[in-house]
């Protein structure tokens, strides 16, 4: 074979010796079935076409999946969606560079498989070192975005709260402080009053901010009143705790929040969630031994498309 291939999505990136080799070998990995790569061989056939490369490769870059080459001329990538998926390419030239794989004098050539435009970055005009500056006007710095990864990484690590109302809204990070905290420091997004929160402590005879009778009593109130509470925690046991007012009509809300920090690495598919709904009084827990939130997303699944648009909406939020 000549030169180098890989195939890449976001953080993966898979060394391989041939593209189409490795996707009929793990054809779920791209988003296909094995009797949906059937298909797609017997329809060719069918029609009287030759089973090209192309005819396949081209459903894995339908799934988001970037297809690259390193020609001893110039770097090729396939792609649907140069614009979408730039993100991607930054990020995988960035790597290279710094492992002393690529150089930035390098030729690129990104053909777009949805409108079969190319966009050429020859060595004269700059290479990939041109490529990368113009990502950088366009606002993608891969510098800065893995020091912010490295920052999620962190917080994954000691934990963290949230409150969240749902609807569409973002989360809001407690930070290093706790629920009651910032419920006694802004009142006015819970709807509460800073008199209705001195006469709960002075009901409880406890000093305002202390967690206990009267935090548990502002806190139940907010939570009936529509919103979530979360924390993650990483003492002996990791796992995330959800405080909500009612489990079966706010499953859909609970599972905004679990992709958005899907999204921003702060959640795993296999992190344990332990869920109280105050409705019942009932604790509905997903362990990681039997799926954990990946349990949780799968119940009732909803299709795919859904899932992706989800997913969708809270990158475009960032």
């Amino acid at each position: 074979m000549i030169g180098k291939s890989w195939w890449i999505k976001g953080d993966t990136i898979i060394p391989v010796d041939h593209h189409l080799e490795y996707l009929q070998e793990h054809p779920q990995q791209f988003g296909l079935t094995t009797n949906k790569l059937k298909t797609v061989i017997a329809n060719a056939k069918a029609q009287g076409k030759d089973v090209k490369e192309d005819v396949i490769i081209n459903y894995a870059l339908v799934n988001g999946w970037i297809r690259v080459r390193k020609n001893p001329q110039y770097w090729s990538f396939n792609v649907r969606g140069f614009r979408q998926r730039r993100k991607d390419i930054v990020n995988f030239c960035y790597d290279m560079t710094m492992e002393k794989k690529m150089s930035e004098n390098d030729s690129m050539k990104i053909l777009d498989f949805t409108d079969g435009k190319t966009y050429n970055y020859y060595y004269q005009q700059g290479g990939v070192k041109a490529f990368l500056a113009e990502s950088k006007k366009k606002g993608i710095n891969p510098m800065k975005e893995k020091q912010e990864k490295s920052q999620k990484r962190e917080a994954r690590r000691i934990g963290g709260a949230w409150w969240f109302r749902g609807k569409g809204s973002k989360p809001i990070d407690v930070g290093t402080g706790n629920h009651i905290g910032l419920m006694i420091s802004k009142p006015e997004i819970f709807h509460l009053t800073k008199e209705e929160i001195d006469e709960a402590y002075k009901t409880t005879g406890e000093p305002v901010g202390m967690e206990g009778k009267a935090r548990e009593f502002l806190i139940d109130k907010v939570v009936r009143n529509g919103w979530i509470r979360i924390r993650h925690y990483t003492g002996g046991r990791d796992y995330w705790s959800f405080t909500i007012n009612d489990f079966k009509s706010r499953r859909s809300d609970l599972t905004d929040f679990c992709w958005w920090a899907i999204t921003e690495d702060l959640m795993t598919e296999h992190d344990d969630i332990s869920i109280l709904s105050l409705k019942d009084n009932q604790m509905y827990n997903y362990s990681y031994m039997q799926g954990g939130v990946k349990s949780f997303l799968n119940e009732k699944k909803k299709n795919n498309s859904m899932l992706k648009s989800l997913l969708t909406r809270y990158k475009n939020t960032n």
